[in-house]
């Protein structure tokens, strides 16, 4: 008899009041819930409320309980809710990978609570297309942002979508840090510190394709379920892009300085547990990071340690990309580096004077939910 495959859907909520009813929803309408034992699945929900200072918790713990009717205790689907006082992105992450995870695991899905699953049917397909290749050990839907509905597109909502297109263009390789499923084991291999600020998905996705540092990276290792996709509330305005932007930068050169001092740790200690090694300095020091990232500055230098916003033109030197397709898309990237470049600055000055924790704000209203 062929044994069972055993799933965990993680869903990480910070003051989602407003959407968490609708996320789970979607979660639970997916095939692997609602014909579980059809399909031979074992699904478990695990919802970690991380932090929460509004009514995300009694709000959920009050949707579990009616939805246990068709659910119930003993079956092929199990619901529960872990409460966590420490808020936290990469804290929620490791936690679902590590400890709330069932042991047994065979794919683990990752869901951010503010998305909403567009068909029943996109869970199966993620793991129909990360089955299909031994060497991918991540697959992500497709992320349509709601603006892309809208009847009445701003100059801002237009732009954000040019830009975004583009961006699809000339990454091959993305972790969509709204929803992924990846193989238990390749994500138990990964420890992302406490106080990771931004770019989670970014640092995920540089770990599983570098096996941790102990090997060039393998885009092979992340693939993209073209036929399956969720909704996310999108950036409206230039203000708050710019923040998200700056977010990024700023994330962007906390994961890079991470995986050099990673790679370093490796080479001359070949015998390391990364995972060990990073649990062992988040229990030591939380802030440890910070004080990596500024020593990488002063040795270093500031522009050497941060991503360059030229970037935006590494596509033309993609030989997959036709010429005058390259000349199509030049404006949008041309735009893009121009926005980019105060970007940048603003990025450098928050990483030079150390003040980075008031850039992690989100400024968009809780009030306003994806349409699903």
């Amino acid at each position: 008899m062929k044994k069972p495959l055993k799933i965990s859907v993680g869903v990480v909520a910070r003051n989602e009041e407003s959407g968490i009813v609708a996320t789970l929803k979607s979660v639970l309408e997916q095939s692997v819930f609602c014909e579980a034992g059809k399909l031979g699945f074992e699904s478990e929900l695990i919802v970690i409320a991380n932090g929460c200072t509004d009514r995300t918790v009694p709000i959920t713990t009050e949707f579990l309980e009616k939805s246990r009717v068709e659910f119930p205790a003993g079956g092929p689907v199990s619901l529960r809710l872990e409460e966590v006082i420490e808020a936290g992105f990469p804290n929620a992450w490791n936690l679902l990978a590590h400890t709330y995870s069932r042991p047994d695991a065979d794919f683990i899905f990752f869901v951010n609570a503010d998305i909403v699953i567009d068909r029943s049917d996109v869970f199966e397909r993620m793991l129909v297309a990360i089955q299909k290749d031994y060497d991918m050990k991540v697959v992500s839907p497709i992320g349509r942002k709601h603006i892309e509905t809208a009847q009445c597109k701003t100059v801002c909502d237009r732009l954000n979508l040019a830009v975004t297109r583009f961006t699809e263009r000339t990454h091959t390789a993305q972790v969509r840090g709204h929803c992924f499923c990846a193989r238990a084991a390749a994500m138990r291999t990964v420890w992302l510190p406490k106080q990771l600020p931004g770019a989670v998905d970014g640092c995920f996705k540089r770990m599983i394709c570098s096996d941790m540092a102990s090997r060039p990276d393998n885009s092979a290792r992340i693939g993209v379920a073209a036929d399956a996709a969720y909704t996310f509330e999108a950036y409206r305005t230039f203000y708050d892009i710019y923040c998200r932007r700056v977010r990024l930068f700023v994330g962007q050169t906390f994961t890079e300085t991470l995986m050099r001092h990673l790679k370093i740790q490796r080479t001359d200690r070949p015998e390391l547990n990364p995972v060990a090694y990073l649990r062992a300095r988040d229990q030591a020091d939380p802030n440890w990071i910070y004080r990596l990232v500024q020593l990488s500055i002063r040795e270093n230098g500031l522009v050497n340690t941060m991503p360059s916003p030229w970037f935006r033109f590494r596509f033309w030197h993609n030989p997959k990309i036709s010429f005058f397709k390259k000349i199509r898309m030049l404006p949008v990237a041309v735009l893009a580096f121009v926005f980019d470049v105060p970007v940048f600055l603003s990025a450098a000055w928050h990483l030079k004077t150390g003040r980075v924790a008031g850039v992690w704000k989100d400024r968009r209203s809780r009030d306003r939910r994806p349409a699903g």
